[in-house]
């Protein structure tokens, strides 16, 4: 059998044209009247949502519009494996990268700029950084769970009595690492970013 890329080193088809500068990416297009859209974020990483005024924001020069929670119809929920996320922050913010208001503009300066201008209440709350307490909490910060625990998986592979056997080495310790995506979480792993926690039980 043979094989035209196992071993063998391949370039890849952008290499050239990335390393000289070349390579067109989607903050490099412009088209003709685009507009430009800046997400206000929240400063908190827990709070209710008091009040939104876009009103110094909807003036700004180059504005066009300002979105929030009650510019969208119907569903304003969304989520990969749940719905369970806010399109828009609506009554609170559960992380500080929940967007509360989107600023479209004629250029990504006059979308900042007016981003600034838009007032948002909060009434701040008692945010859960810590992990053990957050997974062990009873106040639950997304009002569309049952608990803290984002997702969990329980993972069995092979004979289990057997790897645990009298002629086996065993070793028992505690892990921590940052959030990891796409990937399998091993068991007595538990790791999270803001606002959310992903855990897996043995």
């Amino acid at each position: 059998m043979v094989f035209h890329s196992v071993t063998k080193s391949k370039q890849r088809v952008e290499a050239y044209k990335k390393v000289n500068g070349e390579t067109i990416f989607a903050n490099d297009l412009e088209m003709k009247d685009m507009q430009y859209a800046y997400g206000v974020s929240s400063k908190y990483a827990f709070a209710w949502v008091k009040n939104i005024d876009t009103s110094q924001a909807e003036q700004a020069p180059g504005v066009s519009c300002v979105v929030t929670y009650q510019d969208i119809p119907g569903d304003i929920l969304m989520g990969e494996d749940k719905q369970d996320q806010y399109v828009l922050a609506v009554d609170r913010v559960i992380t500080v990268g929940d967007i509360l208001a989107v600023v479209v503009a004629d250029t990504m300066e006059h979308a900042k700029q007016a981003g600034q201008l838009v007032k948002i209440e909060y009434e701040k709350l008692h945010e859960l950084t810590d992990l053990e307490e957050a997974y062990r909490s009873d106040m639950v910060v997304n009002p569309y769970r049952n608990d803290n625990l984002c997702s969990q998986c329980f993972i069995k592979k092979g004979n289990i009595d057997n790897a645990f056997g009298p002629e086996n080495v065993s070793v028992q310790t505690h892990y921590e690492t940052t959030w990891q995506e796409h990937a399998y979480i091993e068991p007595e792993c538990v790791v999270a970013y803001p606002g959310r926690i992903y855990a897996a039980e043995p």
